[in-house]
């Protein structure tokens, strides 16, 4: 049966890629300079010593203590605003089991693009943000179709090819399904793209989260500077609350508990969004973008979009998808 394509969506097939420890290597690849630490591996240069590609491996050491979901989440994925992973393998090395990720190569974080922008003192004209985030809620998309929430998606976290703005998000390092009704961790997410009922530890959430941190990127680009620059959680949550209203320690009870059957109270200030994006937005932006920024950064995660409700926003009436860099 045909899959239905709805409104801003792109459609992808199912995943071809297998978890396979006699198929292929590490050494099958000959291995170039480290471009890359993260928090639980390593990132490398590789060249498939066959076929002369060029890659990108991550390294990541696998904790007989604990459970890693990264290589089941990479071999689920497959569409093409995330990463494409061709070889996932476990293999050991001194005794240690290592998971080890061969993906495509991309020139740029979304981080280092941005920083290179703002030192060149080059603004993002709105088509070219609004291309970046249509592709970024389509990765989120195609993670809620498989029941997994990024839970860490942050402007390092995306890659980008500036020569056709194509853009894809990578490190599922995090992902899993936390729409189960069973408690996880509330410290997830790096600080500054981290949803407000996280910040009030709430183990109860949902993919949401991403939502969250999608928005607080998208601020990013247009201003041009970090949305919230907290230096710890309390003082990131008083970021939040400078543009979104003051919480009482009610309203952060209910935050931290998912708000399930509870009335929230907090005074909603959305108008400073225009305020905020009129006073120091590098790019000139539309009210489209602000219908969007508003509905994806809602405290109450019920009442936050949903990604289906982001791509459905005129905000991305513009787009054309027979546009989109599909590599």
């Amino acid at each position: 049966m045909k899959k239905e394509v709805k409104k801003h969506e792109i459609v992808c097939e199912s995943s071809n890629v297998n978890i396979n420890n006699n198929y292929i290597c590490a050494a099958d690849f000959a291995i170039g300079n480290k471009i890359g630490k993260g928090a639980f591996g390593d990132i490398y240069w590789v060249q498939k010593k066959s076929s002369k590609k060029v890659y990108v491996m991550k390294k990541v050491y696998q904790n007989p203590k604990s459970y890693n979901r990264e290589a089941s989440c990479c071999a689920m994925v497959n569409h093409s605003c995330i990463v494409k992973y061709h070889y996932i393998f476990f293999q050991k090395h001194k005794e240690q089991k290592y998971l080890y990720l061969i993906m495509d190569h991309y020139p740029r974080s979304l981080k280092s693009y941005l920083k290179h922008r703002k030192v060149e003192k080059q603004t993002i004209p709105e088509e070219k943000i609004c291309l970046f985030l249509y592709q970024i809620l389509n990765g989120l998309l195609h993670l809620n179709e498989l029941k997994l929430t990024h839970r860490d998606l942050k402007p390092e976290n995306i890659l980008i090819n500036p020569a056709n703005d194509k853009v894809v998000i990578c490190d599922l390092g995090s992902a899993k399904n936390v729409d189960d009704g069973t408690y996880n961790k509330a410290y997830m997410c790096s600080r500054l793209y981290r949803a407000p009922e996280l910040l009030c530890d709430c183990e109860l959430y949902c993919e949401k989260i991403d939502i969250w941190s999608a928005g607080v990127i998208m601020g990013e680009i247009y201003l041009m500077r970090i949305l919230f620059p907290g230096k710890d959680a309390n003082q990131q949550l008083e970021y939040i609350e400078q543009l979104l209203g003051k919480l009482s320690p009610k309203d952060k009870k209910k935050l931290n508990s998912g708000f399930r059957d509870v009335n929230y109270t907090v005074e909603w200030k959305y108008d400073n969004w225009q305020d905020v994006l009129k006073s120091h937005a590098k790019t000139e932006f539309s009210p489209e973008a602000i219908e969007l920024i508003q509905g994806m950064m809602h405290y109450d995660p019920q009442l936050r979009f949903d990604v289906k409700q982001c791509l459905s926003t005129p905000y991305f009436d513009k787009i054309n998808i027979a546009d989109i860099p599909l590599s």
